[in-house]
């Protein structure tokens, strides 16, 4: 199985309804896969995944706050400063939506892991 993109999220399309299938159809895989008891390289890969996800998240304020002040500063054209911030807070929204769908895929990996130590290597 092919791992996703740790850029996924915000490479076209940004389109709310398809991250939401591309990562839910990701972690069906994944969840399959831990099923018969495979871990590796899933489980590092989803904490990988989260990482870049919370660091999003954490910088997403400033990120619009600098998005907006070039924008309107050198921008008359309101359609065009708003596309930038509208396609911000779209991937804000598939963010907000993923993170605790990892999150919950990567809490039953651990839990795995911890019954059968031996998968992960």
């Amino acid at each position: 199985m092919e791992l996703l993109n740790l850029t996924w999220y915000y490479e076209h399309p940004f389109d709310y309804e398809i991250k939401q299938y591309v990562l839910l159809s990701y972690l069906r895989k994944v969840e399959d896969s831990f099923l018969q008891k495979m871990l590796s390289p899933h489980l590092l890969h989803l904490e990988k995944l989260n990482k870049e996800l919370s660091n999003f998240k954490q910088n997403y304020q400033y990120l619009l706050e600098k998005v907006e002040m070039k924008n309107y500063k050198y921008f008359k054209n309101e359609s065009v400063c708003d596309l930038q911030e509208k396609t911000i807070l779209e991937i804000n929204d598939i963010v907000e939506f993923s993170i605790p769908q990892i999150t919950s895929k990567i809490d039953m990996g651990y839990k795995i892991y911890k019954t059968h130590i031996q998968l992960l290597y």
